[in-house]
């Protein structure tokens, strides 16, 4: 080789270079190709993106990263997904001019940076730079618009769906400006910015770029394992006269929205950008605000608040006025109220649960056991059918079975969990009316808890936050850290697809490892009183308990979090460790952010307050009258700059 002329040994290299180097990907169809790359992980996948163009457009097809979205336990509203991706009137964009993501790698985000980010070193992405943050993470340095997918308390998982299955789909970016400003037509085409929507050539219609949204929500729990947050407080420190008088003892927030209710009888709803209130202090309860829970989506427009007073207050959210009001509803003050689309639950200090209907019963729907039938005497249909028996609210079923107060509840489905005082959390059927499952654990009263349909959380007076399996009632973690009563807890497990069946066996297999370790004498005696409980951890020394349908630590994928908030004035956010012992990965402490949101705010000069009439005396009420409506699209617009003061 080294005496042929340079001319022959190129040609020579020429020739055995497809036989070294062969791009199995160029000749092999797309599908199969898609499914080879479903196998990668992130990482991988990203720096597969960095072999060449080709590879590049299959690393990046919408499906897989959906997909990836789906296994890490992500999830999100399968409706406002195509609400998104099929909003009504929208222009085909078959005849888009923008470059593709073939053609044009520019507009595509830099491999090699992506893949540090899924790796969780994105040190620069913080949320105190976000006007207006997104359930995904921080969106700096794509000048993202809001994403309308807001993640709330209906979330959806969605079915895996089928990858793509052309070799001549490619993806092209939409390219429009954040601001809307921008030349050209391409800023007011649409509200999605390029970032969030690309544009899909094979249907010529923007699809939801899920490359873009698996690495926002990735960022997100990047910074909760960071512990990035901003501190802020409510209300404003340049305007405290707008703040409650007394103690808060509920709160809620849904995207820039929060209401809370206080001792001092009164409902504010707070716009959380301009950290003010939105409206008039809401007056018509007699004792304190207990509890509340709000929707602001227009359909239902809604607070139902509960209070010491003993009655039930039902509110439009966008206007503050008063809808109904349920007198009576307990003997004694109301804990705690929960509703979705059909039925509204509330439980209370008179030891009682109680079910309201939201809309109108027609006869043959009527689930009240006190429901009556007209006999027809053989002549026609039933007389009842069709029939408006019960009007909105009308209380359906009382649930009776606890020894003490019930101080929290949460529906899912024809199901209800509630925790009380008397240290049990029981399950009942709303319909029927019957306890389904009591359960055990806690040596003192509960005080919160949290249902997602195959897991309790709940909090209690003894200081610990326990993890139940549902299916058998049997405790699987017990996380034991504050120093006093744990107030309220809220946490996210994450299941996966087709999870359940795989921890069940999970389960089986570490209770045959128990048993196996206890007759090989390994530990000389199973769980007695008096041992610590168990925080996750497999180990047979450790089981306390067996024959639960849930492996300890209670499942879910690797991002699951539980959050707890004492009265020793402080929040635990828990995550797993490697082993799945559950272990306090920051904590969180009242004095410290109240003194950090005070310094972040005194810099910036105080205004005159406008609206000092809506804050008066306690004595003298204030509601919007009847005839005040004021359009929900308005009621979080910013408050006036400090030129049109």
């Amino acid at each position: 080789m080294g005496q042929l002329p340079t001319s022959e040994v190129w040609d020579i290299v020429g020739r055995l270079r497809p036989r070294l180097k062969l791009d199995f990907f160029y000749h092999l169809p797309s599908e199969i190709c898609l499914r080879i790359l479903s196998f990668l992980d992130p990482v991988s996948l990203m720096n597969t993106a960095k072999t060449s163009r080709h590879w590049q457009m299959l690393a990046f097809d919408r499906k897989l990263w959906e997909q990836l979205y789906l296994r890490d336990g992500f999830r999100f509203n399968d409706a406002e997904v195509v609400k998104f991706e099929h909003p009504p009137g929208q222009p085909s964009w078959r005849n888009s001019k923008t470059g593709s993501h073939l053609n044009n790698p520019s507009k595509v985000a830099n491999p090699k940076h992506m893949a540090s980010s899924l790796d969780g070193n994105d040190g620069d992405e913080n949320l105190a730079g976000v006007k207006q943050p997104s359930i995904f993470g921080s969106t700096s340095r794509w000048e993202m618009k809001q994403s309308p997918l807001a993640e709330d308390s209906v979330m959806m998982d969605a079915p895996v769906c089928p990858m793509a299955s052309s070799r001549e789909r490619t993806l092209e970016t939409t390219v429009f400006q954040g601001s809307g400003k921008g030349k050209g037509k391409g800023a007011s085409r649409s509200r999605k910015s390029f970032a969030l929507a690309i544009l899909d050539r094979s249907d010529g219609q923007e699809k939801l770029n899920w490359h873009f949204l698996y690495t926002q929500r990735r960022r997100l729990e990047a910074n909760w394992d960071a512990g990035k947050s901003t501190n802020f407080q409510l209300p404003h420190p340049h305007y405290p006269e707008e703040g409650h008088t007394e103690c808060i003892y509920t709160i809620q927030h849904v995207d820039n929205a929060l209401v809370s209710g206080s001792r001092d009888k009164t409902i504010r709803i707070w716009n959380l950008e301009t950290r003010r209130l939105a409206l008039p202090p809401l007056r018509e309860h007699e004792g304190s605000v207990l509890c509340l829970q709000f929707d602001p989506d227009p359909e239902e427009d809604l607070i139902v608040s509960g209070s010491s007073d003993a009655t039930i207050i039902l509110w439009r959210f966008s206007t503050g006025k008063l809808i109904q009001r349920l007198k009576a509803a307990h003997r004694e003050s109301v804990l705690n109220v929960k509703f979705d689309k059909r039925v509204l639950v509330t439980c209370s200090k008179d030891k009682t649960i109680k079910v309201f209907n939201r809309h109108p019963l027609s006869g043959n729907k009527i689930t009240n056991t006190a429901s009556f039938q007209i006999s027809n005497l053989g002549f026609g249909s039933d007389p009842t059918a069709g029939a408006c028996i019960l009007k909105p609210y009308t209380h359906l079923r009382t649930l009776q079975g606890h020894g003490a107060a019930v101080n929290a509840v949460q529906i899912l489905g024809d199901e209800v969990v509630s925790a009380s005082g008397d240290r049990t959390v029981k399950v009942w059927d709303w319909k029927k009316g019957t306890c389904i499952r009591t359960l055990l654990g806690h040596n003192k009263g509960i005080a919160c808890v949290q249902y997602d349909g195959r897991r309790i959380v709940s909090g209690s007076s003894d200081n610990e936050v326990k993890v139940f399996d549902k299916e058998s009632g049997l405790e699987v973690a017990s996380l034991r850290g504050h120093s006093n009563l744990v107030r309220t807890v809220q946490a996210g497990f994450g299941d996966l697809p087709f999870s359940a069946e795989e921890e069940r066996e999970d389960a089986r297999r570490i209770d045959r490892e128990y048993f196996q370790a206890l007759d090989s004498g390994l530990f000389k005696q199973a769980y007695q009183p008096g041992r610590p409980r168990n925080a996750g951890s497999s180990r047979p020394e450790h089981i306390t308990a067996f024959g639960a349908k849930l492996p300890p630590g209670g499942g879910g994928c690797k991002y699951s979090r539980i959050v707890s908030g004492s009265y020793d004035e402080s929040i635990f956010i828990w995550r797993r460790d490697k082993e799945g012992v559950w272990k306090t990965q920051h904590v969180l402490r009242q004095e410290q952010a109240s003194r950090a949101a005070i310094r972040a705010a005194v810099s910036i000069p105080r205004k005159p307050n406008k609206n000092s009439a809506w804050l008066l005396p306690d004595s003298a009420p204030v509601t919007p009258s009847a005839n005040t409506e004021i359009p929900l699209k308005d009621v979080f617009k910013p408050w006036p700059r400090s030129s049109d003061r």
